[in-house]
């Protein structure tokens, strides 16, 4: 099988087109917002909520949860 400049695999231009759509560069965006705030609002008031700590970092681990299995699925459609 030859392979194409689209392929999901092979195409890193692809990939980031498909990993970065506008929602997911917007989540991605929010996401890096939410982390600063929280770690500024946490870091101003000397560790003070404490959970402000742990659930500045629960979005980014989401998004990437999210990129993750986006990325597997594309893979594992290409194969077939």
């Amino acid at each position: 099988m030859q392979m194409t400049d689209t392929e999901y695999r092979r195409s890193l231009k692809r990939r980031l087109s498909v990993l970065f759509s506008p929602i997911r560069l917007a989540l991605f965006l929010g996401s890096v917002v939410w982390l600063i705030v929280l770690n500024l609002i946490y870091i101003s008031n000397s560790g003070n909520p404490s959970w402000a700590g742990p659930a500045s970092a629960f979005s980014i681990l989401v998004w990437v949860t999210v990129m993750l299995i986006t990325d597997s699925r594309y893979r594992r459609a290409e194969k077939t």
